[in-house]
């Protein structure tokens, strides 16, 4: 009897174990099932975000592309309006310098006709000798320069005694230097005057 108690007890011991055992193993696989629902849950979650993330980076490229488009069509936009500029600004310093030109020969003739004749016959000596030199040297004509001169000085009335019959004017340019050879039909007058390339 002992041993069918022992056996029996045994047995039972052994029931509850297992039962035990049973408890656990439900309870570990509940455990498990909950984790693999976590990380579904998480996954799914991940790639949601993932979707949304790449959703967002497909606009950002979108919105980089069109940035870059404005960004190069203004740099093409401001490229030729400088260089619309530029080139304007070029046209302004060469007409500066063509209408500084033509203010210095209409100086000259309007000093050669203000001039005291005392002034007039120290020049002409010098005009001589310039005239002479001039001779030797290659030169290039500038007529319709000094025709333009004097028909403006006609038109202004800036000068009175200087007329377009009384005047044969030359310019001529010598290196660097431009020369303007003013001579008076009646009399006796020769009159050369230098200027500087401005």
């Amino acid at each position: 009897m002992l041993i069918a108690k022992f056996c029996a007890k045994s047995i039972m011991l052994k029931e509850s174990s297992f039962d035990s055992i049973a408890v656990q193993n439900e309870s570990f696989r509940g455990l498990f099932k909950n984790i693999r629902q976590e990380a579904q849950n998480d996954t799914n979650a991940l790639s949601v975000a993932l979707k949304d993330v790449r959703a967002q980076n497909a606009i950002l490229s979108t919105d980089l592309a069109a940035t870059q488009k404005e960004v190069k069509d203004l740099k093409v936009a401001l490229s030729k309006d400088f260089d619309d500029k530029l080139a304007d600004i070029r046209n302004d310093l060469l007409e500066f310098r063509v209408e500084t030109r033509n203010n210095w020969l209409l100086l000259a003739l309007i000093l050669l006709n203000s001039l005291p004749l005392s002034l007039r016959a120290v020049m002409t000596k010098r005009g001589k000798a310039v005239a002479a030199a001039l001779n030797r040297l290659l030169m290039t004509k500038i007529d319709q320069v000094v025709e333009v001169i004097v028909e403006q000085m006609a038109q202004a009335d800036m000068v009175e005694a200087l007329s377009i019959e009384k005047v044969v004017a030359k310019v001529v340019m010598v290196g660097e230097e431009v020369t303007v050879v003013v001579l008076q039909r009646e009399g006796v007058l020769t009159v050369v005057v230098d200027l500087e390339v401005v």
